[in-house]
């Protein structure tokens, strides 16, 4: 593995913390009294076991230049943790997708011709096919199981359908909407680039307009509103801005958009009763939410800064994990859509569940991505090497881990 004391921390400990919440969240949350005691119960577990690991976290990296605002976020985690299963529960899209338009922000600054450089065929088509390749055995697996034990059969074109869009619920239109994401990024990042704060409103303005279209004039179509990455555009413009303005915190601005996402998560999404048409299902993952989300991600990246990877065993285990989050992700899917619901609805008791599941899920995941992510980087390689046309192939394009 390459050194990593550039490879920054505060992206990495999102990703995973996005991950882990992810798997958290499908537990589905019933009505009844014995299941929110067992909800509660696993809850102040989650919480102890955050303190103590974030804690000693600290701990260890203490002597590397640790920060008071650091010990201070680790503490207020756990707490955090919790409250946002009962407000922003789909906040993980939010995070996936600020994070992603940060990192992939300074890869395409180094780029010495940024916007003729990544829509070469040798750039973009691996960052795209990546996404597809990864999801390829756990689609095949998942088509045979329900083949051979549900009684389903799929024609080729339905296959290659379900396939495009990303597999199975839950989460399946990730995939496709980060494909769409390479497609357009350098578009959003000559925006934000170009007009700062007033390019970001504009693309909010963009979600807004194809909110009202596709949910108010046209009708509520979820393959037209749930996959295509209009709906995702503040999210990603957000994590550009950040990543342009260094983390620049405007205490104002930032105070402002903390108090509207407040507003708009009680009137909207702890509050159902208050109507509204646009964001339909998605008002846990909509601009509301991102314009709440950044100052706290703002915050946390930059109290992370001071932290440095060093050449131990905890280093390498949080890189490899970090690596691992979008295997992780299929892996869960696959999990959840055969096994894990019906787990769950068996059992009937969370504090059983909710730890095997995550077992099964993180281990799962990451033992995917051990065996797969050798093959998948040589297919990778082996394809930018076809597609490169012989007077670039001198050139280096590498496309980033998940």
């Amino acid at each position: 593995m390459r050194k990593l004391q550039s490879r920054m921390v505060g992206p990495d400990v999102l990703k995973i913390a996005a991950t882990i919440y992810v798997i958290f969240i499908h537990h589905k949350i019933q009505s009844n009294a014995r299941f929110a005691l067992q909800h509660t119960i696993m809850l102040v577990l989650w919480a102890v076991l955050a303190l103590a690991v974030s804690y000693f976290i600290y701990r260890l990296g203490k002597k590397g230049g640790w920060s008071k605002k650091t010990l201070v976020w680790s503490a207020l985690s756990p707490l955090l943790f919790v409250l946002s299963l009962y407000t922003l529960r789909k906040f993980a899209v939010t995070v996936f997708f600020m994070v992603s338009g940060y990192m992939l922000t300074g890869s395409l600054q180094r780029m010495e011709s940024p916007f003729k450089t990544w829509y070469r065929q040798e750039n973009l088509v691996p960052r795209i096919l990546r996404f597809y390749l990864t999801l390829l055995p756990i689609f095949v697996i998942g088509i045979l199981i329900q083949v051979c034990f549900k009684g389903f059969s799929y024609g080729f074109g339905t296959l290659l359908y379900k396939f495009m869009l990303g597999g199975f619920t839950p989460g399946s239109y990730y995939v496709f909407a980060m494909a769409q994401f390479m497609l357009i990024f350098p578009i959003l990042y000559y925006i934000v680039k170009r007009f700062m704060g007033k390019g970001v409103l504009f693309l909010i303005g963009i979600t807004l307009l194809w909110d009202v279209l596709t949910t108010v004039v046209f009708g509520y179509s979820e393959v037209w509103y749930k996959y295509w990455i209009l709906r995702l555009l503040p999210h990603m413009a957000l994590g550009i801005y950040a990543k342009l303005t260094d983390l620049k915190t405007d205490w104002f601005l930032n105070y402002c958009m903390f108090l509207i996402g407040i507003v708009y998560i009680v009137l909207f999404t702890l509050d159902r009763r208050v109507g509204t048409d646009i964001f339909y299902q998605w008002r846990s993952a909509s601009a509301g939410i991102a314009v709440f989300m950044y100052p706290i991600i703002v915050e946390f990246m930059k109290s992370m800064q001071e932290v440095k990877y060093g050449e131990n065993k905890i280093s390498y285990a949080l890189v490899n994990f970090s690596n691992a989050t979008y295997h992780i992700f299929l892996f869960q899917m696959l999990y959840f859509r055969m096994v894990g619901y019906q787990f769950n609805y068996w059992v009937d008791n969370i504090i059983i569940t909710m730890p095997i599941n995550m077992i099964i899920c993180l281990s799962g995941g990451i033992l995917f991505y051990k065996w797969y992510a050798p093959l998948e980087n040589k297919i990778i390689a082996c394809i930018r090497q076809i597609i490169t046309p012989k007077k670039r192939r001198n050139e280096t394009i590498t496309a980033p881990k998940i």
